[in-house]
């Protein structure tokens, strides 16, 4: 069979590959007209959706509103209140938003006036009362706000801010005004708590808790405003300090809750007798200062003192308990054109300590005479300042003598104030300066130089021993150095702590309790150094304290020993005192010896020592010596062992 007829599928490998070769092209082909039609069908399916969302965005496209509708909608839907008013303030129209803010609807209020139905809550609606307010051009459209309380058509009340502005008038409308309403009861009433919160802050920062009563803090700035509006107006400004006296003792004895009523009680009896534009300030403790702006002079100020002092002199009850208490009354006024707060609260001070200090329960005015004698005291202070410097002080020196031989034994050493003008000043009228102005200390170490300085130079004129007697001030027997800087005075003249007597008053050891004092006089004894109790007799000292005190010497008051040879009381009490001193070791000092008669008497009773006018007169160290040197030539030669117990 020749090739052209032999059957290609019969012919081995040729056959297959010429099937393959005209099968292979077909499957490409059929891909891509596939891929074609999806193509086809996606690019419709597409453009389809394309004019579906397009017609749909046109079907949805918001078209510009009309300016009139947008008005309503916003008239309508607003939350705020909308009225507009002709110019006479007659009401034409409001929105929904003002009906759900008010209650009242426009057939209410149309032709009328707000303020004839939304009223102020402190005002009353009255009929008639109201008439038309127009509108004030000049407080319109400037972007000022009112804010009122108003009242709601069920009574329920809140708050309103209202905008009213004015519209311009037209070929077919007249102007009217459009008043925009907001309810701000919330923000109004959160004011309002922080208003309140803020007003007690600061009430109980110008209070005082227990009496109801301003503060110093008050008391500062309601008196530098009284007087700042004083100088303006020419008026002055009266003040008025008070102290409650025998507070102390009623919260010792009684207790805090009754002193704690007293100042309540005192407190009110200070409100009703001021004015209301008066001020009631405590300003601590049981002080008070009373503020009276714009009166006419002390007089006005005394009558209110004096009503104070009436009231309170009447019994206080508490508690089933009747309390007597009294007060002490200082009294200052503003100098015309003079407005300085502290020197205002200085004189009113001042006034009060005197009223204090000479005998409580009166009133004092710092008025001229008191600023005549305070100006003295001034000028008398700064001058005792510069003594204490430059040490502008002599000793005076008045003898003891032994009762039953008049030798003489020692000297008491008195201290003066050599003054520029006045001369010599006695320690009564200076001490209170030294004490009022911290210089008793400084007081105290003058005088045990000067003391000292005249013991060195008595010794040199009189052979045996003898005591140079020190007045120490409680301030300075209370330090606990004391002792040493008085060894070492002593021990820089080269003299003997034997020789040295230290003299403190009874009040000061026993009245007060004053443990120092009593720590150092035991200390003294320790050192070698007497001490003696002066005035006594005259304190509050039980005779039985004598047996545990370490004192050498007991001198008793000059007041026993002035009638003691014509009363016998005094003599009793004299007589019993010396026996007792001598049944405890302590030697007895009588004071205030003036006549022969008293000294006869004194040494019947068997007193020691003896001083007084009547002995010698205090005198300056020249003549202390020349005194001594006098009585060598008239006495016999000392014993061997001297009145005050020592060896020669």
């Amino acid at each position: 069979m020749s090739a052209l007829t032999r059957p290609s599928c019969f012919t081995g490998k040729r056959h297959r590959r010429c099937t393959s070769e005209r099968e292979g092209p077909m499957p490409t082909l059929t891909a891509a007209l596939l891929i074609l039609c999806a193509g086809v069908l996606l690019g419709c399916t597409v453009t389809h959706l394309g004019h579906r969302t397009l017609r749909r965005w046109k079907a949805r496209r918001v078209h510009p509103v009309d300016p009139g509708d947008a008005l309503q909608i916003a008239a309508r839907y607003a939350k705020d209140g909308i009225v507009i008013q002709d110019m006479e303030g007659r009401v034409e129209w409001i929105n929904p938003g003002f009906t759900d803010m008010t209650g009242r609807h426009l057939d209410e209020l149309q032709g009328r006036t707000l303020e004839s139905i939304i009223l102020p809550v402190q005002q009353a609606a009255q009929p008639g009362r109201h008439r038309p307010t127009p509108p004030d051009p000049h407080c319109i459209g400037t972007g000022k706000l009112k804010i009122r309380r108003c009242r709601r058509s069920d009574g329920s009340e809140f708050w309103v801010q209202t905008r009213t502005s004015l519209t311009d008038a037209s070929e077919t409308m007249q102007k009217k005004a459009v008043v925009v309403c907001r309810d701000v009861s919330e923000q109004v009433t959160r004011e309002h708590a922080l208003l309140r919160a803020e007003r007690e802050l600061k009430e109980q920062t110008e209070r005082d808790f227990l009496t109801g009563t301003a503060n110093r803090s008050k008391l500062n700035t309601f008196l530098g405003a009284s007087l700042k509006q004083a100088a303006t107006d020419g008026n002055r400004v009266g003040l008025i300090a008070l102290d409650l006296d025998r507070f102390k003792i009623i919260n010792d004895e009684i207790g805090h809750a009754a002193g704690d009523a007293v100042l309540v009680h005192a407190a009110a009896i200070m409100h009703d007798a001021v004015s209301m534009d008066d001020v009631v300030c405590r300003t601590g403790g049981d002080e008070f200062i009373l503020v009276c702006p714009a009166v006419r002079g002390f007089d006005d100020l005394v009558q209110v003192g004096r009503t104070i002092l009436e009231n309170v002199s009447r019994s206080f009850t508490w508690e089933g308990q009747e309390i007597d208490f009294g007060v002490s009354i200082g009294i200052a006024l503003s100098d015309e054109g003079y407005n300085d707060i502290d020197v205002l609260l200085r004189k009113v001070d001042m006034a009060l300590y005197s009223a204090k200090e000479n005998g409580r329960g009166r009133i004092v005015c710092f008025d001229e005479a008191f600023r005549k004698q305070f100006n003295s005291l001034q000028r008398q202070k700064l001058d005792f300042v510069k003594s204490v410097r430059s040490q502008s002080f002599e000793m005076m020196f008045q003898p003891l003598v032994d009762a039953q031989t008049m030798r003489p034994v020692g000297f008491e050493t008195l201290i003066r104030w050599r003054h520029p003008t006045r001369g010599l000043v006695e320690p009564g009228n200076f001490l209170g300066l030294a004490d009022e102005l911290d210089l008793t200390e400084k007081m105290d170490r003058i005088a045990i130089g000067l003391a000292l300085d005249g013991a060195v130079r008595l010794r040199d004129h009189w052979p045996e021993k003898f005591g140079i007697g020190i007045n120490i001030s409680p301030a300075m027997l209370s330090r606990a150095d004391f002792v040493d800087i008085l060894k070492w005075e002593i021990d820089l003249r080269n003299l003997s702590p034997s020789q040295v007597v230290i003299e403190v008053l009874e009040t000061t050891i026993i009245g007060q309790e004053n443990e120092g004092a009593m720590r150092t006089i035991a200390a003294l004894k320790d050192a070698g150094i007497a001490v003696a109790l002066d005035d006594f007799g005259t304190g509050y000292a039980g005779l039985a304290h004598l047996a545990h005190l370490s004192f050498r010497y007991v001198k008793i008051d000059k007041s026993l020993v002035f009638d003691i040879t014509t009363n016998e009381k005094s003599r009793v009490i004299t007589e019993a005192i010396v026996g007792l001193c001598h049944q405890l070791d302590r030697k007895m000092v009588a004071e205030g010896v003036e006549t022969e008669e008293q000294a006869d008497l004194l040494r019947h009773l068997k007193a020691d020592l003896l001083q007084g006018f009547g002995i010698a007169r205090p005198m300056p160290l020249d003549r202390a010596v020349e005194w001594l040197e006098a009585q060598k030539a008239t006495r016999a030669a000392p014993p061997a062992e001297d009145s005050l117990g020592r060896s020669a």
